[in-house]
């Protein structure tokens, strides 16, 4: 017996092709510090065929983003001034002028410690991505 992508469905679940699913219509706010780290995340997302996309050096002008656009994804550095990622993360689901205070979150990190990710995950995060990444690791958690 076949799937519609012509797999057998005897095939564990966690071997079967994931469905290729269109990236493109998502609107996206990438948040670093790191000017050459925004650039590189917005070169994937475009080669995924994403065209709108944000960007934001710091929590400041991440929330004006997220307080004035429609946000479908947030991709948002840990480390970064003033405020950490973590601490974004935990006003922005807290922060009721947010237009989507519930929009999925992928936290990228050069720190991919278990305290780190604990902590990133505790504070409402859905995904966590370890730098260096691939763009596979990165639409894998998109």
């Amino acid at each position: 017996m076949m799937n519609e992508s012509g797999e057998s469905l005897r095939t564990p679940s966690y071997r079967r092709k994931r469905a290729n699913h269109d990236l493109s219509a998502l609107r996206y706010l990438i948040v670093d510090d790191s000017a050459f780290t925004r650039r590189l995340i917005h070169n994937v997302l475009n080669s995924f065929g994403a065209t709108l996309i944000y960007e934001a050096d710091d929590a400041a002008a991440a929330f004006q983003v997220l307080r004035e656009q429609p946000v479908d994804l947030l991709l948002v550095d840990h480390e970064m001034p003033l405020l950490t990622g973590v601490e974004l993360v935990r006003l922005v689901r807290r922060d009721t002028d947010v237009l989507n205070p519930q929009l999925p979150i992928i936290m990228i990190s050069g720190h991919s410690d278990e305290n780190s990710v604990r902590e990133a995950k505790n504070s409402g995060i859905h995904e966590f991505l370890a730098k260096p990444f691939s763009a596979g690791q990165l639409r894998q958690r998109i």
